[in-house]
């Protein structure tokens, strides 16, 4: 804990604790949406990998957590030391932690999308690689801790930089020294999503059948992606642009709080879409005695698109009051992994 001096520090409470209340509202609304879709996603996928369930719990504590030090940070500041006006321009240790369970979740978020981007693009190494290598930077670097004389540690590059010059700065006022570190980390994190946005978009539409039924589904995904990939990266680029104009105080650090909610959000709205896309494909379209019909199915986790269609003719009678019919059955197999 810092030694406060007693004399008043003049702060900004709109642009500085303001913020952040404000943060802390939205980041709780968000959370609150992060449970809803977390149990959705337990009760309605329970045959899903372990491996998938396992991110999924991993990423709903480690928003829970950081909610909590973002709450333990707005009570110590404005609670606990509200007789001690100068408390306000020193760090505390959840504000300064708080950043790792966030980056931490967006990074887990990252490779999730990165593995998806490197399925769909046939194994495309160059691409991915270039995905994950963003979202280590995000994450991992060589940082020298200052307090520990002579020592490099292997740890978070903007998280873990942010977090141990931040102990060290101690005062908000010194926080434009940090501004590297924020626009290399979140500079990363916005590319990272940026692209795997984009890609996910390319590759979905590139495989798009010709029927309409089919491209509908296709044209939903490419929606999805825009939309979680692209949000998030905004946020980010929001977060790099506030901190580089506005270190000292703290409008960057409420869309940061944001910014972790909108991964862990946007993982579980992918998953749980399924059922929606499912529906999609089952549902029918009669157009001149047209039937189409789409039935999605499950096999090792994989969903197996069958399609077939039949067209059925008035009966007719002929002179001999025999009825003539012509069914044509069309049946294709595609197989579809949103996992």
């Amino acid at each position: 804990m810092p030694v406060i001096d007693p004399q008043p520090a003049i702060i900004d409470m709109d642009t500085t604790y303001g913020a952040i209340l404000l943060g802390l509202v939205c980041s709780a609304v968000l959370h609150g949406i992060t449970v809803l879709q977390t149990f959705i996603y337990y009760r309605k996928y329970p045959k899903d990998p372990a491996s998938v369930k396992v991110t999924v719990a991993l990423l709903a504590i480690l928003d829970t957590i950081h909610l909590i030090f973002c709450t333990i940070t707005i009570y110590w500041y404005l609670i606990t030391n509200y007789s001690t006006p100068n408390a306000l321009g020193h760090q505390m240790w959840a504000l300064n932690l708080q950043t790792d369970f966030n980056s931490v979740a967006g990074f887990m978020v990252q490779i999730f999308f990165a593995r998806r981007v490197w399925r769909l693009s046939e194994k495309n190494v160059y691409l991915s690689g270039v995905i994950v290598l963003l979202s280590i930077i995000h994450l991992l670097g060589l940082v020298r801790a200052k307090y520990i004389p002579k020592i490099f540690c292997l740890t978070h590059l903007w998280v873990s930089v942010f977090t141990v010059e931040a102990f060290i700065l101690v005062e908000t006022s010194k926080f434009d020294r940090l501004i590297w570190v924020t626009v290399l980390g979140l500079g990363s994190a916005a590319g990272a999503d940026i692209l795997i946005a984009v890609s996910l978009c390319y590759y979905l539409m590139k495989k798009k059948t010709g029927f309409p039924q089919t491209d509908s589904i296709i044209i939903s995904l490419v929606s999805y992606s825009l939309t979680t990939g692209l949000l998030s990266g905004i946020i980010a680029l929001i977060c790099v642009i506030c901190f580089a104009i506005m270190p000292s105080n703290y409008i960057w650090l409420a869309f940061f709080w944001l910014l972790g909610k909108v991964y862990v959000n946007s993982l579980l709205a992918s998953l749980n879409s399924r059922d929606h896309l499912r529906e999609q494909f089952l549902s029918r379209d009669v157009r001149d005695g047209t039937m189409l019909q789409f039935a999605l199915g499950r096999s090792d986790h994989r969903h197996s698109q069958q399609i077939a269609l039949e067209r059925r003719t008035e009966k007719a009678k002929d002179p001999t009051g025999v009825c003539s019919a012509v069914t044509v059955n069309v049946q294709t197999e595609t197989k579809l992994d949103y996992i």
